[in-house]
């Protein structure tokens, strides 16, 4: 966001110097976009906010399946299948939740200069 601000500055700058009229361009472009990823991201914090306890449950599966203190038994009772099949299955639950918000706001992004444009025509 910093560096979206130190190029947005400069532009502002720049354009006022060939038009006045040129920053409320920008402006008008610039603020739609901007409410929908803030929109979006308050979206996806709170799907990580929902899954905390799948992360944890996953964090509890990689620790068992990379640390030292259950390796033997792992190994002895051949767990590394079952384990990572159920770590993947997590992964996939918390992956699709955040592929669909991300899809969302993508196309929300994506599409609102074209609903606009066809708005406006």
């Amino acid at each position: 966001m910093l560096e979206g601000i130190f190029i947005f500055i400069p532009a502002i700058l720049l354009s006022v110097s060939l038009a006045w009229w040129i920053p409320l361009i920008l402006f008008s472009c610039v603020t739609p976009v901007i409410y929908v990823q803030v929109k979006y991201r308050k979206q996806a914090w709170g799907v990580e906010r929902t899954q905390a306890s799948v992360l944890r449950e996953m964090n509890l599966y990689k620790t068992i399946l990379t640390g030292e203190t259950y390796a033997k038994e792992i190994r002895l009772f051949s767990l590394q299948p079952l384990l990572i099949e159920r770590w993947h299955g997590l992964y996939r639950t918390i992956f699709r939740a955040m592929e669909q918000i991300r899809r969302r706001g993508t196309t929300a992004v994506i599409g609102w200069p074209i609903k606009r444009f066809a708005i406006a025509y």
